[in-house]
C-alpha cells in the first residue's frame, strides 16, 4: 500500500505546524492511518502528537528503523527529519518515501510539515515519483501573500504529473476584512480556498497543553474547521491549478488594497468596498 504524501507548506511563522498537527489529528479521528513528519531543527512539529516521548532529528543517515520515530496521539507515527530548509532536505524527503516504518505501518497519509521558501520546499518534491499533494498556508499579510504567489509560480514550473495542488488554507484571520484580502487574491489567481481558520485563543490553549486542538476543544468552532480541511484531504479531489500574478500584476493588486485600507482608515467607503 502506497500512502499519499500531503505537504503542508508556507512561510515560516505562519502557523504551519499548528495547522499540520490538527489536520493529522482530525484524519485519525476518521480512522485513517497517518504519519506526521516535521522538518524543524527544534523537533517541535510533532510535540503536540507524541506527548512526553523524545525524538531526535533523524536525518537521512538515521532512517533505518523504529528508533527514528514514535507512535503518538491515536496511533500517529511521529517523525522529526531535522531542518527542511537546507540542501539536505531533498535526500531526507526521498529517504522518507521509502522509510521501512512507513511501509510497515500501512499508512493512508504522510503529513509533511515544511516551512520555508517555495524553491526549497518544492525541490523536496520535484524528483520523487510518490503521490503527493501541496496545500499552502497563508495569512492576510503581504509577506505571506507574496510567498503564496511564489508557491503557485514554482508549482506551475514543475514537470506535468509531479504532484497535485490541493489548495490554499488561510490561517489566523481576525475578521471579515482579512478574509476579504485573502479571498480577493484567491479570485485573482484562480486558486481553491480550502478553508479560513479564524484567530482563536483556543489555539494557544492547545499549544500550551502540547495537545492538538481537536483533543483540547473537540466541539470548538476552530476544531470544526480543521475537520473540514481533513475531509478535503481525504476527499482527494484535484483542485484547479491557479496562475500566479506577475510582478506588475502583484504590484497593482497591492496598490489597490493599500488604497482601500487608507480609505477605510479615513472613514471613506466606496461602493462595493464596505467590508
Amino acid at each position: 500500500m502506497v500512502p499519499e504524501h500531503i505537504v503542508i507548506a508556507g512561510r515560516s511563522g505562519i502557523g504551519n505546524s499548528t495547522t499540520a498537527v490538527n489536520i493529522s489529528a482530525a484524519l485519525v479521528e476518521e480512522r485513517y492511518r497517518v504519519a506526521h513528519v516535521g522538518y524543524d531543527p527544534r523537533r517541535l512539529s510533532t510535540a503536540p502528537l507524541r506527548g512526553a516521548a523524545e525524538l531526535v532529528a533523524c536525518g537521512e543517515e538515521c532512517l533505518r528503523g523504529s528508533a527514528a520515530c514514535v507512535v503518538g496521539h491515536r496511533g500517529i507515527l511521529c517523525i522529526e527529519a531535522g531542518n527542511g530548509d537546507d540542501e539536505g532536505g531533498n535526500a531526507v524527503f526521498g529517504s522518507l518515501c521509502h522509510f521501512e516504518e512507513i511501509a510497515r505501518h500501512r499508512l493512508d497519509y504522510v503529513i509533511h510539515d515544511i516551512s520555508g521558501e517555495p524553491g526549497t520546499v518544492l525541490s523536496f518534491l520535484a524528483d520523487t515519483d510518490e503521490p503527493w499533494r501541496l496545500f499552502v498556508v497563508t495569512s492576510a499579510d503581504i509577506a505571506s501573500i507574496h510567498t503564496l504567489n511564489d508557491f503557485i509560480a514554482q508549482f506551475n514550473g514543475l514537470k506535468p504529473g509531479k504532484g497535485r495542488f490541493g489548495g490554499v488554507i488561510a490561517n489566523n484571520l481576525s475578521g471579515p476584512f482579512f478574509e476579504s484580502v485573502v479571498g480577493d487574491f484567491i479570485r485573482e489567481t484562480g486558486a481553491h480556498l480550502v478553508a479560513n481558520i479564524p484567530r482563536s485563543m483556543m489555539i494557544s490553549v492547545g499549544e500550551f497543553c502540547t495537545l492538538p486542538l481537536v483533543e483540547v476543544a473537540p466541539q470548538g468552532h476552530v476544531t470544526a474547521v480543521y475537520r473540514k480541511i481533513a475531509h478535503t484531504v481525504a476527499g482527494g479531489k484535484d483542485a484547479k491549478i491557479p496562475s500566479h500574478l506577475d510582478e506588475r500584476a502583484l504590484a497593482e493588486w497591492s496598490h489597490r488594497w493599500r488604497e482601500i485600507i487608507e480609505e477605510l482608515d479615513s472613514g471613506i467607503v466606496r461602493d462595493g468596498a464596505a467590508i
